[in-house]
């Protein structure tokens, strides 16, 4: 699963040469929200690819403005090649909101007293 956070630009890791068929493919990755079906696509050339070892995986970067307009929460990806339209890999996505939620609570615990006879 790749984990985004919106408004941060990060690195993310897929295997994608293993079912390549073109040398140098340009990669359409689309992002699908699993309840609003809203897609996000983002497309890289295979010289964008900042793995050490490229054989084994890719890594690709994903700038902070990628996601500003997406929904939150679950997506399915799809990589495809551009030109022969072959399915490189499927998986999941979760992107997570810019701020963290914080949660407004009891400070302290209450302690009860019980009944002394």
């Amino acid at each position: 699963m790749i984990l985004f956070k919106k408004g941060v630009a990060s690195n993310f890791i897929v295997t994608l040469n293993e079912s390549k068929t073109i040398a140098a493919p340009t990669y359409v990755f689309t992002f699908t929200h699993l309840t609003l079906k809203s897609t996000v696509v983002l497309t890289y050339l295979s010289t964008a690819d900042l793995s050490a070892y490229p054989s084994r995986f890719n890594e690709f970067a994903v700038t902070s403005t990628a996601f500003t307009s997406a929904t939150d929460g679950q997506y399915s990806y799809v990589v495809k090649e551009l030109v022969s339209n072959t399915i490189l890999e499927v998986g999941k996505m979760l992107l997570q909101p810019s701020l963290n939620t914080e949660r407004n609570g009891y400070g302290t615990q209450v302690e009860r007293s019980g009944f002394n006879g």
